[in-house]
């Protein structure tokens, strides 16, 4: 639920001009958005499962503040961006693993997503920022499962698991990483 339903709608065609669209009761309503808008920008607004599916030829998405259990990103099958932050009671992003257009993904302070399925499928998959998730178990693997990666960001609140660093050095495509520490030491490198 949102303080105010809020949604910032960016229309890349108008030059990332953004307009704001209010929600009766914070929920997200899909026939609100104006047809051809690429980008959505959502604030502290509650999704209900299918809904952006619905917003044809979305490319980028950005999911900051609220309350979820999951996110359905099912059919979401044009976007190439997705940014999912402080979605407090979030356990599931529902289809991260079928998104084959998706180049970049951030995931940030949701610590009780506590696995994630290996992105295998996500072949455009490039660039990838993690951190503060520290419920999750499984560590990299699902994320470094993508074949095309060649960025990794990590903030220090990520957990490693064994035999992490040893994928991220061998990954075929892998050219950078950086890991940011909150004591202002950042690491950055070739694994």
């Amino acid at each position: 639920m949102t303080d105010d339903g809020v949604l910032w709608i960016t229309d890349v065609r108008e030059k990332w001009n953004s307009f704001r669209v209010d929600f009766e009761g914070g929920v997200f309503d899909a026939s609100k958005v104006a047809p051809g808008v690429r980008a959505l920008g959502l604030t502290s607004v509650t999704v209900p499962d299918g809904e952006l599916a619905k917003v044809e030829g979305l490319e980028s998405l950005a999911i900051n503040g609220g309350s979820a259990e999951r996110i359905d990103l099912r059919g979401c099958t044009s976007l190439r961006q997705l940014m999912v932050s402080h979605v407090r009671g979030l356990t599931e992003l529902v289809g991260v693993e079928e998104l084959t257009t998706l180049e970049e993904l951030d995931l940030y302070a949701l610590p009780q997503v506590q696995s994630f399925p290996p992105l295998w499928r996500l072949t455009g998959l490039w660039r990838l920022d993690l951190g503060s998730m520290k419920g999750l178990t499984t560590g990299l693997s699902p994320f470094l499962a993508a074949p095309n990666l060649r960025e990794v960001q990590l903030a220090s609140t990520f957990p490693i698991a064994p035999g992490d660093a040893e994928l991220l050095r061998d990954h075929a495509r892998m050219v950078g990483f950086s890991w940011w520490d909150p004591r202002g030491n950042p690491g950055r490198g070739r694994p």
